[in-house]
């Protein structure tokens, strides 16, 4: 009887204790996640840069493809989708001061994306990660 108790005890401590690490991985994860947003916002509106996590994969494929015209059309989807994603994100979410802000961060946003839309992407996979997107141009 004792035994049992003792095995009660043991699986009910060892579940809370994996439960609590579970939840406690959860919301590094989710901080995280919106770590990472706010930086990718703060390089486009205050640094008119498009987040080189963005274009660091497409940049490490062109060593392996040969075909820069295609690998640029892939990345300028996939960061525009990202764009598209921010944008949602900031338009669901509360995260800034007040409407006035959200609105700014928003229609900077819009207008960057935009932007992109014009953009030589062959040229801004070659060119630095520091280098702004006006100096892509």
């Amino acid at each position: 009887m004792i035994g049992l108790m003792l095995i009660a005890v043991l699986i009910i401590g060892l579940t809370s204790f994996f439960i609590g690490l579970g939840l406690r991985w959860l919301t590094g994860q989710v901080s995280g996640q919106i770590e990472r947003r706010f930086h990718d916002a703060d390089s486009i509106v205050n640094h008119h840069q498009i987040p080189e996590s963005w274009l660091q994969p497409f940049r490490l494929q062109m060593q392996r493809q040969p075909d820069l015209r295609t690998l640029a059309t892939r990345a300028r989807t996939r960061c525009l989708k990202n764009m598209d994603a921010l944008i949602a994100f900031y338009e669901e979410g509360r995260f800034v001061a007040n409407i006035e802000t959200q609105s700014l961060l928003l229609g900077e946003l819009r207008q960057q994306r935009e932007h992109w839309l014009m953009l030589d992407w062959e040229n801004i996979l070659k060119v630095r990660m520091t280098a702004s997107i006006e100096t892509v141009e």
